[in-house]
């Protein structure tokens, strides 16, 4: 059997961050924070009142979106997304994929990335999380848990792996998202793909995240999350189709390796490599054992 110490990244999301973005004060109009000529002579400017770091009203939709993914049984969500990848001295190279992902809940899914990076498949089917990466055509193993929740924490917390849209599994297994925000506020009113939408963002420590919440519906419609600790600030975006009664059949979630698969193991996190021996080396290890 192979061995990979990780399987590729999909998302440029920093998984030890929950869903969180950077706030953003706007002014009433473009010409507010311009004060006429006569009054900035003749006096000085009233200082602004400062806005509060975390706006309610970005909290309360952030809750409330949430709340409506919790409570859905089953779903499924297409996303065309884009991501960056910093080659070298600060140049970004846009890549592009699609994203889907079948949820039936408490302990079933399917998530599947196909863009200019291959395929990555993972099924989970209420015991076990298997992947599967073409054209590469590796496929493994890794243990789950009992919940879709208990699962996303079980593999990311233990292996370098990161399921594609993991913030919405998360906000559907009903994780406050939102707790590490540093800033939240409300941009405005958007509209994305036709839809009227809320505009949020919110900020961590090392994150900035935008969230576009259908208005109607309260689901995500469009997410862009900007990764500020690492060099030229690379961005994914995602705008997000659901279906919330799709059809659904044990099958799906049912995983069998293709013809010519290779089995490989996924190291753990903080798990020393296998060095591997040079002939030389297994040579005299043999003479020394009288094998």
């Amino acid at each position: 059997m192979h061995e990979i110490h990780h399987v590729p990244r999909l998302l440029y999301v920093a998984l030890s961050v929950p869903l969180a973005f950077g706030a953003v004060q706007l002014a009433s109009s473009p010409h507010a924070l311009a004060a006429p000529p006569a009054q900035a002579a003749s006096a000085p400017a009233a200082p602004a009142a400062s806005a509060p770091a975390i706006d309610p009203r970005a909290m309360d939709l952030l809750k409330r979106s949430a709340e409506k993914m919790k409570a859905l049984t089953v779903f499924s969500v297409h996303a065309d997304a884009t991501k960056d990848d910093v080659v070298r001295d600060g140049f970004k190279v846009k890549r592009t994929m699609t994203e889907d992902l079948l949820v039936k809940k408490p302990d079933r899914m399917r998530a599947e990335v196909s863009g200019d990076e291959g395929r990555r498949l993972f099924v989970y089917d209420g015991r076990s999380v298997s992947l599967l990466t073409t054209p590469q055509n590796f496929y493994a193993t890794i243990p789950g848990a009992a919940t879709i929740g208990d699962t996303l924490e079980a593999v990311t917390s233990h292996y370098d792996v990161e399921l594609p849209l993991t913030d919405l599994l998360y906000m559907a297994a009903g994780t406050d998202v939102g707790k590490n925000a540093t800033e939240a506020g409300v941009i405005g009113t958007s509209r994305v793909g036709g839809v009227e939408c809320d505009q949020l963002a919110f900020r961590t420590k090392a994150v900035d995240w935008q969230l576009w919440i259908d208005k109607g519906s309260l689901l995500p419609k469009k997410i862009v999350v900007t990764t500020r600790g690492v060099e030229a600030a690379p961005e994914y975006e995602a705008v997000l189709a659901w279906n919330t009664a799709p059809k659904i059949a044990d099958a799906d979630f049912e995983f069998k390796p293709p013809p010519g698969a290779v089995a490989i193991r996924v190291r753990a996190l903080g798990e020393a490599p296998v060095q591997a021996k040079s002939p030389s080396e297994t040579k005299d290890s043999k003479a020394k054992s009288g094998k």
